[in-house]
């Protein structure tokens, strides 16, 4: 850990590796048991440039790694990203969206304890939040979604043979939330976090960090020797 400065030159520290590979995680994994006097009530992680929406973007993502590590400490935490931009003005609707979601969270003991789970090991949530990028027009709303997929294949098409060996060409369907949305789009019901973003809308997903399904532990007591 070395002394440093936010870019607005707020006092601040980093976190590396010896061989300088500190990730987001790094700083959660020491700042929450050894870098404060006392853990904090929430952890933000972003606001990252580049959206990360879908299954395949949210398990690559640093800055919803941080999140999820939180979580796992018990802490709940809420994951930002913004579409892929240079300009810092971009980043202003986000930024005022999840101060709104801390003053939240500050005041209201009922999202206090959504966001916390005490089934089992103690855990909490993360709130995985991202807006999009409109060229014209204007965020449409805050769209609540699961996660989607990135790619999807939907199926396939016999499209050549040769012999005894046929070719299959897949049929995909794309979400990929990196590209511009469309904000003039008149989908009024997303179905995912993708979708969401694609068509204007800002998405906000709970996420849990703990892959054990609690509510079903009983229900397999049965497998048990």
């Amino acid at each position: 850990m070395t002394p440093a400065s936010t870019a607005g030159a707020f006092p601040a520290k980093a976190v590396s590796t010896p061989a300088n590979t500190g990730r987001p995680a790094d700083t959660v994994l020491f700042g929450i048991p050894h870098g404060l006097p006392q853990p904090p009530d929430l952890v933000v992680s972003g606001i990252n440039s580049g959206n990360n929406a879908t299954k395949e973007l949210v398990n690559l993502s640093g800055t919803v790694g941080a999140a999820l590590t939180a979580a796992r400490l018990g802490v709940p935490a809420i994951a930002a990203s913004f579409a892929i931009s240079s300009n810092a003005a971009e980043f202003s609707e986000t930024a005022t969206y999840v101060a709104g979601l801390v003053e939240r969270f500050r005041q209201s003991r009922g999202f206090r304890a959504k966001m916390t789970k005490r089934s089992g090991a103690r855990f909490a949530l993360v709130l995985n939040v991202n807006f999009p990028r409109c060229t014209s027009g204007g965020t449409r709303g805050v769209a609540l979604v699961p996660l989607g997929r990135q790619v999807q294949v939907t199926g396939y098409a016999l499209t050549g043979t040769s012999g005894n060996t046929q070719t299959f060409t897949p049929t995909v369907v794309s979400d990929d939330p990196l590209f511009t949305a469309n904000c003039n789009s008149t989908l009024t019901d997303p179905h995912t976090d993708g979708e969401a973003l694609l068509n204007g809308f800002a998405s906000i997903t709970p996420l849990n960090p703990d892959l054990t399904v609690s509510q079903k532990m009983q229900s397999f007591r049965f497998l048990v020797r």
